[in-house]
């Protein structure tokens, strides 16, 4: 039986905030050591946008009740750059997919999602930043390109961007979207 995938907004779902702030907490408390899963709780809650940034977006599988497998964030250069960068604008940020579904083409799927959010929204560039070459090559595999490198929580990092002019769209068929 395939199950399928629903990407909505976070607003959609609300009660799924702890949850995802446990994942966010959990995957990077190396990067952010003083940031606690009560600061991401409060700051997801102010994500629940559909319309405006901060906005995130839900990956789920709706088979029998909706389980959440994904999740990922557009939001203002302000909250998400390195300093130097804070007033690019959108960055995609907080990309996580449980390990089990990993490898799955979810990630992925969440990145075009958050894509075409921007794209709705008329915001033509999307930046991003990783510290781990392995996501920087995933990236660019997508058609994101390096424009920088500087340091963010005293880390080497590299700067991305993803140009919407020049997408194109790569035909994702069975994605459900719900807005």
């Amino acid at each position: 039986m395939q199950t399928s995938l629903l990407f909505t907004y976070l607003a959609d779902y609300p009660h799924f905030i702890g949850t995802i702030a446990a994942w966010l907490h959990q995957e990077w408390h190396s990067f952010y050591p003083s940031e606690t899963e009560a600061q991401l709780t409060a700051e997801l809650e102010t994500h629940l946008n559909r319309d405006r940034l901060p906005l995130t977006i839900v990956a789920l599988e709706e088979s029998p009740q909706p389980k959440l497998i994904g999740t990922v964030t557009l939001m203002h250069g302000k909250t998400e750059a390195p300093p130097k960068y804070a007033g690019w604008s959108p960055w995609l940020a907080s990309l996580y997919v449980i390990p089990e579904k990993r490898g799955e083409g979810i990630g992925r799927l969440l990145v075009q999602r958050a894509l075409e959010e921007a794209d709705r929204l008329k915001l033509p560039l999307v930046y991003l930043w990783t510290e781990q070459t392995e996501l920087m090559n995933w990236y660019r595999r997508q058609g994101w390109q390096t424009i920088a490198q500087t340091k963010f929580q005293q880390q080497p990092v590299q700067i991305m961007r993803y140009d919407r002019k020049v997408f194109q769209d790569i035909g994702l068929p069975g994605i459900a979207h719900r807005k």
